[in-house]
């Protein structure tokens, strides 16, 4: 995996991901979004598997991956702890279980949970990316420090949701 040709992705939990927009919406502007990559050269999609923005993310790479299976996408999981899904839902561990059996490569920085586990696989992620697409709408949270990590490291950041006057006014998206 080269850096050059690897793109990352950061989005809210669906509590904050559809403020703005519906879920229609976020889905197809993240399709586009990994479609305008792979037009671009990006061959590898890190993807830190949290459920909202980030299932969406493994979805769209997994559909690019199936129609273009001459670009060799490639979807690699990078997950903060082992046991990231434990609290969660059995529908949602049900998804999460396809997306790591559908990954090229499952990355996992950390065994159990840890204070600020989350932050690292962001900065983990990024550090390893000239891309980033995000879904972000101007909250504070994990999304937020991720876009500004990024954009303090100089990568390309493709904003995908509408961000309130006053955020936008901090955060400019190249």
């Amino acid at each position: 995996m080269r850096k050059i040709n690897t793109c990352c992705f950061t989005g809210h939990r669906p509590d904050r991901l559809y403020l703005y927009n519906s879920e229609e919406e976020v889905f197809s502007g993240i399709v586009a979004a990994v479609n305008n990559a792979v037009k671009d050269g990006y061959t590898d999609f890190l993807c830190g598997g949290c459920v909202g923005g980030d299932f969406l993310f493994a979805e769209a790479v997994i559909i690019a991956r199936s129609e273009q299976p001459d670009k060799n996408i490639k979807l690699h999981m990078c997950l903060p702890c082992r046991n990231q899904a434990e609290m969660w839902n059995r529908e949602d561990r049900i998804k999460y279980s396809s997306y790591l059996d559908a990954a090229d490569s499952v990355v996992c920085l950390n065994d159990k949970y840890i204070n600020g586990c989350m932050k690292e696989r962001n900065r983990y992620m990024v550090d390893r990316s000239s891309l980033l697409i995000a879904a972000f709408n101007g909250s504070q949270g994990g999304t937020a420090y991720t876009v500004k990590y990024a954009k303090s490291l100089g990568l390309r950041i493709v904003n995908l949701l509408e961000t309130p006057v006053e955020e936008s006014n901090q955060l400019s998206f190249l």
